[in-house]
């Protein structure tokens, strides 16, 4: 396994930016019948989520609005609904250029499409979902 680093690792995007990732968990089990789990999340994916006060889903991306990725201030972090998203938004050049936290803080609901507020219905479903 991965020697244990104090629970921050370095990794390198796709376009050489360094940034951390975190873990978030680590069951250490290394006895026989256990496994070692050690799961990392990009450190931005984890300011986020404290911050509008929910998990985020895999298929919601960070985006950093001066595409600097070590740039982890809110105002510089975007969440996208879906991947496709985020990858129509990078095919068209609109990319955003205000930070949706505080949205997203307010209302702790997904993006969608549109980018505005899901429904009322849809928000409420969600809401209940989360204090299940």
């Amino acid at each position: 396994g991965e020697a244990w680093k104090g629970g921050v690792t370095r990794h390198v995007s796709p376009n050489g930016e360094e940034y951390e990732m975190h873990a978030i968990r680590r069951n250490d089990v290394s006895r026989p019948g256990h496994t070692t789990q050690l799961t990392y999340k990009a450190r931005y994916r984890l300011l986020v989520e404290h911050y509008i006060g929910r998990k985020l889903t895999r298929d919601e991306p960070v985006w950093h609005i001066n595409r600097t990725m070590t740039d982890d201030r809110i105002e510089n972090l975007y969440v996208f609904g879906t991947m496709a998203e985020m990858w129509r938004a990078i095919a068209k050049g609109t990319f955003p250029e205000i930070s949706n936290l505080e949205m997203l803080r307010l209302y702790g609901n997904r993006v969608d499409d549109d980018l505005c507020l899901t429904s009322d219905q849809e928000r409420a479903r969600l809401l209940r979902k989360d204090t299940e």
